[in-house]
């Protein structure tokens, strides 16, 4: 026959086993966290070494587009410089244009 003891020996038990398993998965919550940490400051590390090398890779875009207009205007009018009255004129027709192409909007 079961004594108070053994009922109360035996919830004690239970209670511990409860107890070791709650430990034992915080422990485990708490490991899973850490690695997560870390992984996520190695993921922040490389975005940002890639978001440099993105803006590197724009700044040079931009660098060679500027570089081929130039060549492109060079070649357009065969390396001569346009006098003061040419440039006036040219930046009249491109004003004539963008207000075409605006009344089309």
């Amino acid at each position: 026959m079961k004594t108070a003891d053994d009922t109360s020996d035996s919830q004690y038990n239970s209670v511990e086993e409860l107890l070791n398993t709650l430990w034992n998965t915080i422990r485990s919550v708490g490991d899973a966290l850490q690695i997560a940490r870390e992984e996520n400051a190695m993921l922040v590390v490389k975005l940002t070494a890639k978001e440099r090398e993105l803006q590197q890779a724009l700044q040079s875009l931009s660098q060679n587009s500027r570089d081929e207009q130039n060549i492109a205007a060079a070649d357009f009018f065969d390396g001569k410089k346009l006098s003061t009255e040419e440039v006036n004129a040219l930046r009249l027709r491109i004003q004539e244009l963008i207000e075409i192409v605006d009344s089309h909007l």
